[in-house]
């Protein structure tokens, strides 16, 4: 029997109170968990967003008009280190198809 507060407690009581106080815990922390991910996810994902936007506005003061097909593949890359040297070959590349062979590479 627990004296809590002007109030007396029997174990069973404080039991469940515990539980629930431990599981209040519990979830806050899952909470501030899943919010530091999405944060996280957020933030990786602006980044390869931008990384795309920036290698095909390289290749637009490179070589012109990017055609729609290429976009779709920049698109479609998921890695922020390839994207990174992608740009670098874009400012590199002499036309379209050397820039092709570099993509080619890159992604397969």
């Amino acid at each position: 029997v627990l004296n809590l507060s002007n109030k007396i407690l029997d174990n069973e009581t404080f039991d469940k109170l515990w539980k629930e106080i431990k599981m209040i815990k519990v979830l806050a922390f899952a909470e501030e968990k899943g919010y530091d991910r999405g944060i996280s996810e957020g933030m990786s994902k602006g980044i390869l967003k931008n990384s795309k936007t920036m290698l095909i506005e390289a290749l637009e003061e490179t070589i012109g008009v990017v055609p729609e097909y290429l976009e779709k593949k920049i698109k479609q890359i998921t890695s922020h280190t390839a994207l990174k040297g992608l740009h670098r070959q874009a400012i590199r590349c002499k036309d379209i198809n050397d820039f092709n062979q570099k993509l080619a590479l890159a992604t397969s």
